[in-house]
């Protein structure tokens, strides 16, 4: 199979054998594949410099089996030039990714979504909504999509003024008859995120929330390297 100039992001890289990168990357048509890059460490190259992670990129590449060959790479965009919270918010888009994601299967919704994200970075505020949404996102691309419009127990619209409870893989319910782990969250919050338009500070808190509970029980009980990271950056922070 040959891939010919498909839009993609580098995830994550790592140094192969004495001259080459081995890519985990996310594209546009093929979704998410693992390619080598040969000879990319070599400095008359340049292009180790080029495969940099949040850096939108013309790829193309060939493959037999589950690793391809990466045969040409162009710049599609300027580079932005990110500050460390924002690299550290990039960092955990990639790894959520690289952790959710099977690979050879295409997402353009995500994609785009993922791209929504790059762009807006450096915009602190907007950044936390773009990453709730980004999250809404992904779970659809996997199969577990969240309830956003509907008790799942009465099967009435939700109320915005209500507090729900919601049962992980389950969804929400104004009636405590659900077993499982839950987050209480108001229909609100619920109704801001299957729209994209989560609007206050405290349905933005909630959805951090909510969101963080669905994706943990899909990452297999190992932590995020990302979630550390910026843990120890806010410390940094502060003093």
């Amino acid at each position: 199979m040959r891939v010919e100039a498909d839009n993609a992001y580098v995830l994550h890289k790592r140094p192969y054998r004495e001259t080459s990168l081995l890519l985990d990357v996310f594209s546009y048509s093929n979704g998410r594949v693992g390619l080598i890059a040969r000879g990319a460490r070599r400095q008359k190259t340049g292009q180790s410099v080029l495969l940099q992670p949040l850096r939108r990129l013309s790829m193309s590449w060939s493959a037999r089996g589950e690793l391809g060959i990466m045969t040409s790479v162009e710049p599609d965009g300027m580079i932005a030039d990110f500050n460390t919270g924002a690299m550290i918010a990039g960092f955990y888009v990639n790894e959520l990714i690289v952790r959710l994601l099977h690979r050879h299967e295409a997402h353009p919704e995500l994609f785009a979504a993922y791209e929504t994200i790059v762009n807006i970075l450096g915009n602190e505020h907007e950044q936390q909504k773009e990453l709730r949404y980004f999250e809404v996102s992904l779970l659809e691309a996997i199969g577990f999509g969240l309830v956003l419009d509907h008790d799942v127990l009465s099967g009435k619209p939700l109320q915005p003024d209500m507090l729900y409870q919601y049962v992980t893989e389950r969804g929400p319910s104004a009636e405590a008859e659900l077993a499982g782990n839950y987050v209480r969250v108001h229909g609100s919050t619920l109704l801001e995120l299957g729209a994209r338009s989560v609007s206050t500070e405290g349905d933005l808190r909630e959805a951090k929330q909510l969101l963080r509970q669905e994706i943990e029980c899909h990452l297999g009980g190992r932590p995020l390297a990302s979630r550390a990271l910026y843990q120890a950056y806010l410390r940094n922070r502060i003093r």
